[in-house]
């Protein structure tokens, strides 16, 4: 077979195959500690301050979730960005046992989307050093859903 760069098409084969194996971006390491509120002490998970209504809640089979009822208070981790480069983060976070209400996470000052809706969600934001923290937002509500598995890592 034979390639002609002059195509497009073909050039874009080329470029994502040698360019970057695997075909999805690479990621940085995580930047957010205790995303999945596995330690803590009962209703407290560590490295993160609890808003009213915010608990840590045992979900069965040793894992936690971040539990949101009916409330518009926010969960929030400091000192995420700090150090960090500006650029496009990846965030991604799961809602169960939702509801009402839609949350969102603000990572760096930049939200993403508002989920109103049981699922995991993924979204590239722009840091641009606004703010060096996580905030796990209860936006519209009040909010009631349990959060897991959130993660912020740097789009390489």
């Amino acid at each position: 077979m034979r390639l002609d760069f002059r195509n497009l098409k073909d050039r874009a084969i080329i470029d994502s195959h040698y360019s970057n194996p695997g075909s999805a971006p690479g990621l940085g390491s995580e930047l957010v500690t205790n995303g999945d509120f596995s330690s803590g002490t009962g209703t407290d998970a560590d490295d993160w301050t609890e808003g009213t209504g915010t608990t840590r809640v045992d979900a069965g089979g040793g894992s936690y979730v971040m539990r949101f009822a009916a409330t518009i208070d926010n969960t929030t981790q400091v000192n995420v960005f700090l150090g960090q480069p500006h650029g496009t983060y990846r965030v991604s976070f799961t809602i169960s046992n939702y509801s009402a209400g839609t949350f969102r996470v603000r990572a760096g000052g930049i939200a993403t989307t508002a989920q109103g809706a049981n699922g995991t969600y993924t979204e590239d934001i722009s840091f641009a050093g606004a703010n060096n923290s996580v905030v796990l937002d209860a936006y519209t509500g009040p909010f009631s859903g349990d959060v897991d598995n959130v993660s912020v890592k740097q789009v390489l």
